[in-house]
């Protein structure tokens, strides 16, 4: 069992403690629990190569995101409708806490909610750092605020696929109603802690903070309470994109009466809906992708290959991935400026630029996960190495509900998912439940929430991110900064689990 966090300190320790670069630490963390694995789990060669081969697909599909993101983002740069879109921005509101608010909760909460996959803070990192928000900060309140929204993200995949095997339909309802009460606390407080964050990193001090204490309540009680309505009475595939289209309407009309914004300005909502339409057409297109009614999501999924190595390790790649979105939307808008050859080679040059160096860092990091899940295809019969450390932190009895959602942050930490993190520990999860004076549901819900949070230390995710701002070598800075946002918010969230306990 001991042998199982052997890679989890040595990333801990090379990349957080001592600043290695992240593509160094990830290869050599990769290639010593390959032999680990295959000396100690005795898992077959051939296995432990599909399994590297999966994360290998797995990370061209980020990279192609990521990427895709960088050509629109340069392609509207370029073109200089970024430029519309900031001067809108600031004849609202000079305020940039502010704008941490409406771009950095809001908008990050949105595309939590229609695709994931690590699609929000790709989209709104940019535009807040164009919008003169420092870039290490820009990444650090958006990886914060897409968190919340993750427990029914991408359209319910975390609770609807990640938890199936392990629950019934009226188990999943006490469970979405339990998300739905936590993340109500969660999103009042999670919004100031984001400004905090904002006003530390521009070393103002926490008296500035507080000056946006009422705006904070306002937005992440807005958010909170359609989160937790939506999540009682309406299907879970849309309680984050209500939350969060929603509080954001809320948020707006209560900020029209303070001294934040501008008032008397003239303004071209119409010049901005223009200026946005690459960015609003990706919205439409993942939304049509995702409501399974329509099928344009079942026809993109025909629309690719898939791989199947035998004993359960399977690998797909198709046009349902947001990345393809994205890039035939980059593709579109090529025409629609008619763009010359010389410019695009330059786009498609600098980005790629951009972005390259990140790619050899998601490749070692998603074999590395995926060789960890598959780890339990051993001859010995016993469990995978991610299975033995959930195994270490469930040996706690009573206060094993404090240590539920923090399995979940680690899941999602190591895989960069909150649905892969409920996969791999929905079942040790039942299973310490049923020793446990704690129910199911709640026990449940917190993993989840815990999911959510580990999305703030993603590996993978922060890696996207600064290759996405040009932010090198800064990955242990961000980790160590919410680390502790992300106790925090586990402890928490398992403080209003115990007094649910008490009350139901």
């Amino acid at each position: 069992m001991i042998l199982s966090f052997i890679p989890f300190f040595m990333i801990f320790f090379f990349l957080v403690i001592k600043k290695y670069k992240s593509y160094k630490v990830m290869i050599g963390v990769f290639l010593f629990t390959f032999l680990m694995i295959l000396g100690l789990w005795k898992v077959d060669f051939l296995n432990l190569v599909f399994a590297s081969i999966k994360g290998f697909i797995s990370a061209i599909e980020i990279f192609l995101i990521i990427l895709s993101i960088l050509l629109l983002f340069n392609l509207l740069k370029d073109k200089k409708k970024l430029d519309g879109i900031r001067d809108f921005m600031k004849s609202y509101t000079d305020d940039k806490n502010i704008l941490i608010i409406l771009i950095g909760f809001f908008l990050v909460s949105f595309f939590e909610g229609i695709a994931g996959f690590g699609t929000p803070a790709a989209i709104c990192v940019p535009i807040l750092v164009f919008l003169g928000v420092d870039a290490m900060t820009s990444i650090i309140v958006c990886l914060m605020a897409d968190s919340i929204a993750v427990s029914f993200g991408a359209f319910g995949t975390p609770v609807l696929l990640g938890l199936k095997e392990f629950t019934n339909a009226s188990e999943i309802s006490s469970i979405t109603f339990f998300i739905g009460i936590i993340s109500l606390i969660l999103s009042i407080v999670l919004p100031f802690l984001m400004i905090v964050i904002y006003n530390k990193s521009i070393k103002k001090p926490f008296t500035e903070s507080l000056k946006y204490l009422k705006v904070c309540f306002v937005s992440g009680l807005s958010f909170g309470i359609l989160f937790l309505v939506s999540s009682m009475y309406l299907n879970t595939t849309v309680v984050s994109v209500i939350a969060s289209v929603g509080g954001l309407i809320l948020t707006l009309i209560y900020l029209n009466t303070t001294k934040f914004v501008k008032k008397n300005v003239s303004r071209k909502p119409f010049e901005l809906l223009k200026n946005f339409s690459a960015y609003l057409v990706i919205v439409i297109l993942l939304i049509l992708s995702r409501i399974k009614s329509i099928g344009f999501g079942d026809f993109l999924k025909t629309i690719g290959f898939s791989l199947d190595f035998g004993s359960g390790i399977k690998s797909s790649f198709n046009f349902y991935s947001p990345g393809i979105l994205i890039l035939f939307i980059f593709i579109l808008f090529l025409f629609v400026y008619l763009t010359k050859k010389s410019e695009i080679e330059s786009i498609v040059s600098k980005s790629f630029n951009q972005g390259k160096f990140a790619l050899i860092t998601l490749i070692f990091t998603l074999m590395f996960v995926q060789i960890l899940i598959f780890s339990n295809l051993n001859d010995y019969g016993i469990n995978s190495v991610l299975e033995f450390v959930g195994v270490a932190f469930s040996k706690t009895g009573i206060f094993y509900i404090i240590l539920s959602p923090i399995i979940g942050a680690f899941g999602s930490f190591i895989t960069g998912s909150a649905t892969v993190s409920n996969l791999i520990f929905g079942s040790l999860q039942t299973g310490v439940s049923e020793f446990s004076i704690y129910s199911k549901e709640l026990i449940l819900a917190l993993q989840t929430l815990g999911g959510g949070a580990g999305n703030m230390i993603a590996i993978h995710n922060i890696i996207a991110a600064c290759s996405l701002v040009g932010l090198k070598n800064h990955e242990s800075d961000i980790i160590k900064n919410n680390l502790k946002i992300v106790l925090i918010y586990c402890l928490i969230a398992s403080g209003v689990g115990i007094f649910i306990y008490f009350i139901f």
